[in-house]
């Protein structure tokens, strides 16, 4: 499963309580679905010049007070992220959903992020 890099964009030169706060949020997040870089948002976030095209630095997604030249940057909301790619061979389930397996299916019961009841019927 390949990392996803999300740069935040600070609006100044010193990060906001909030902008901490959405910094912290998506650190939260890091092991292991993404990296989170900061950069100051109020200075051209530009990598250098390529024939009088500016170079951005590359990433999966962006967030808070995000410059010119991102626009086409999937925007990551710290509140509500997507769902990481859990590979092949796991599952993320919730509460009272129903997977089918073979000619069987489970519906689990969570409570507080434990599992704490699976019924098995048929398919």
């Amino acid at each position: 499963m390949a990392t996803k890099k999300i740069i935040y964009f600070t609006a100044g030169a010193v990060a906001t309580v909030g902008e901490k706060a959405d910094i912290a949020a998506l650190n939260a997040l890091c092991v292991p679905a993404y990296s989170v870089n900061v950069s100051n948002g109020s200075v051209a976030p530009h990598l250098g010049n390529s024939g009088g095209s500016p170079i951005l630095e590359a990433s999966d997604f962006v967030a808070g007070t995000v410059p010119e030249g991102y626009e086409e940057v999937d925007v990551i909301d710290p509140d509500a992220p997507p769902a990481p790619d859990v590979g092949d061979t796991r599952a993320v389930i919730e509460d009272d959903q129903v997977i089918t397996i073979g000619a069987a299916t489970y519906t689990f019961t969570i409570a507080a992020g434990v599992i704490t009841a699976i019924v098995v019927g048929e398919a």
